[in-house]
């Protein structure tokens, strides 16, 4: 049997929360800044820029996905870490 101290498990639980913070603003940051630039290339620049950004949009979104997985995966893992402490 594993034992787990109340501390580290709290340790854990701020490790995570600042992890899920620093994703969250990664997540708002990428949306803005492609909003940003798909604006931008859309009225600004040629049609050169904007079939680029067309082209690499899957790779983006792919990317924004990800990320997306990655909060849920750290929301996940600090619900059961709730659940740890409060046994």
């Amino acid at each position: 049997m594993v034992r787990i101290k109340y501390d580290d498990l709290e340790a854990l639980s701020r490790e995570i929360n600042e992890r899920q913070y620093e994703l969250s603003c990664c997540l708002c940051s990428t949306d803005d800044t492609m909003r940003h630039l798909k604006d931008a290339w859309h009225s600004e620049l040629s049609q050169s820029y904007i079939e680029r950004y067309d082209a690499i949009r899957p790779e983006i979104l792919k990317m924004d996905l990800l990320l997306m997985e990655m909060a849920s995966c750290l929301e996940a893992l600090s619900t059961t870490l709730r659940e740890l402490k409060s046994l």
